[in-house]
């Protein structure tokens, strides 16, 4: 749950570099549509992708 209220606090700063990443980077689309889906989520993601992991992390400190 901690990530996912991290997550939603940098999108509602910067909803534009959430958007601009889901539509022009394919795996970022790919996974925010297993996120909701129901087949993971963004904590599950942190946890299993280093890239991931560093991505979210990159949005949420800006």
């Amino acid at each position: 749950m901690r990530i996912g209220r991290k997550l939603m606090s940098a999108f509602e700063r910067r909803p534009r570099a959430f958007h601009v990443a889901a539509i022009g980077l394919r795996p970022a689309w790919r996974a925010f549509a297993r996120v909701t889906q129901g087949h993971t989520t963004f904590a599950g993601l942190a946890r299993s992708h280093g890239l991931g992991r560093q991505s979210m992390e990159m949005l949420i400190r800006r």
